[in-house]
């Protein structure tokens, strides 16, 4: 498979997607088919396995995500998921383990690369021990991923990544405590995110891996029936690998993050969300090493997340949020997000719709002392790119089992000046401008 191009802000684009990606990556449709409990091999009293298989046929205008001028992009494919999906509920002990698989076979229809087959692997482990109300509980979130994947929400184009596919694992546990009766909670944990991109089979060689560590505090006071006051604060360490036979470039930091809000129930049918802080990335030199002189290439900034949701009806939602933020990344260092997203689901007896579009707004930092040269071109150190993404879905279950649906994604990204960075001879549109459509239409079974 052909490998010619290197993304910095891919790294980021995971992470967003992955968060998605936990809470639907079991699943082989929307939430109908879960809600039978008439359905699943039974283990034990209450808990259930699943199986699942998806089918679907797709046209995808540009999956290597190629410059929009270039020709031959579009190819037509067929995706086959099988998954499993085993459901333990309690009060005091709950258990959700998911694992999907995603097969991709692309005819190379009009496309230059010509056939290919792929192979995508989506898992998640869900823990909880201690119920939702005792003094202390425990709980474990994790999402081993590797990509190219399919995931059945819209919103989600951006784990399907065919060039540059990697092993991306999402995680945290933490420790829950209610001292006092509930009114006030404290979350003591860590978070993780790894990603680790695969060789390519041609050169060997594959971009650099990211690490990402963070422990985290979040504490909530109850003080009326439905709000709470908020305040978390988070402290990680960032660094970068390389496959073995390369020396990685040297990016240390640690980025933390301080924020104190409100949430909580505004009328019966809206409810909103407001938190407001600091953040900053703390990049070091690399002669300095950490907690040393801070790098040109260090960020600092206002953060914050404003949200408001509208319950309209009982099977319709629609939602609104505004976040800025800070997110490091491994060729730039870190970039400043202001992102605007919109969210709507819609239950009609046996029909679902959904619908999510964002917009995000990137401000590059410059790029680290410690990696290599990445630009030839002094207009390029500070690039910024807008992206969007989204899409809409309609599924309708026929029976319990059996689901049909369509399906349509798109995503697209616009850089200054098709910000294009050199690395020696090898020339990386790392922020270059592409759109990329996606429709699918599909057939699914559940057990």
């Amino acid at each position: 498979m052909e490998r010619s191009h290197y993304s910095p802000a891919l790294f980021v684009i995971r992470a967003l997607t992955i968060a998605v990606a936990t809470l639907v990556s079991a699943a082989p449709g929307p939430a109908r088919a879960q809600q039978s409990n008439k359905l699943g091999f039974k283990v034990g009293d209450k808990s259930r396995l699943h199986l699942n298989l998806t089918v679907s046929s797709a046209f995808d205008s540009n999956s290597q995500r190629r410059a929009s001028d270039i020709q031959g992009t579009e190819d037509v494919r067929l995706i086959v998921r099988p998954g499993l999906a085993l459901d333990v509920p309690g009060r005091s002990l709950e258990l959700r383990l998911g694992l999907g698989t995603t097969i991709g076979q692309f005819f190379g229809a009009g496309s230059a690369s010509g056939s290919d087959t792929t192979f995508g692997l989506d898992s998640n482990i869900f823990l909880r021990v201690g119920s939702r109300k005792s003094t202390v509980s425990f709980q474990i979130e994790n999402s081993p991923m590797l990509t190219p994947t399919v995931l059945p929400e819209v919103g989600t184009v951006g784990t399907d990544e065919r060039l540059f596919p990697a092993f991306t694992d999402r995680g945290k546990l933490f420790l829950t405590f209610r001292p006092g009766g509930g009114a006030l909670e404290f979350d003591v944990g860590y978070k993780n995110l790894f990603v680790a991109y695969t060789r390519d089979s041609a050169t060997n060689d594959a971009p650099d891996d990211g690490f990402l560590n963070k422990g985290f505090l979040e504490a909530r006071l109850k003080f009326l029936p439905k709000t709470a006051a908020v305040f978390y604060a988070d402290f990680g360490a960032f660094d970068v690998g390389a496959p073995s036979g390369r020396t990685p470039g040297t990016l240390e930091s640690n980025p933390f993050s301080v924020l104190v809000g409100l949430i909580g129930q505004i009328t019966r049918t809206i409810s909103a969300e407001v938190r407001a802080g600091y953040a900053e990335t703390l990049v070091w030199t690399p002669d300095g090493g950490r907690f040393g002189t801070t790098d040109p290439a260090n960020q600092r900034t206002v953060v914050g997340l404003a949200s408001v949701g509208w319950q309209i009806i009982k099977t319709a939602k629609v939602s609104l949020t505004y976040q800025r933020d800070l997110q490091p990344t491994v060729a730039l260092s870190s970039f400043i997000t202001d992102a605007i997203r919109l969210r709507g689901n819609w239950n009609i007896d046996r029909l679902l719709l959904g619908a999510y579009g964002e917009v995000q707004f990137r401000d590059f930092g410059t790029q680290a002392s410690g990696m290599p040269p990445m630009t030839e071109n002094p207009d390029l150190l500070e690039p910024s790119s807008t992206l969007i993404f989204g899409g809409v879905r309609a599924d309708y279950f026929f029976l319990d089992w059996l689901t049909g649906g369509l399906n349509y994604r798109v995503m697209v990204q616009d850089s200054n000046d098709d910000a294009r960075l050199f690395n020696g001879s090898v020339f990386v549109p790392a922020l270059g401008s592409f759109d990329r459509h996606v429709v699918l239409a599909n057939v699914g079974v559940r057990y």
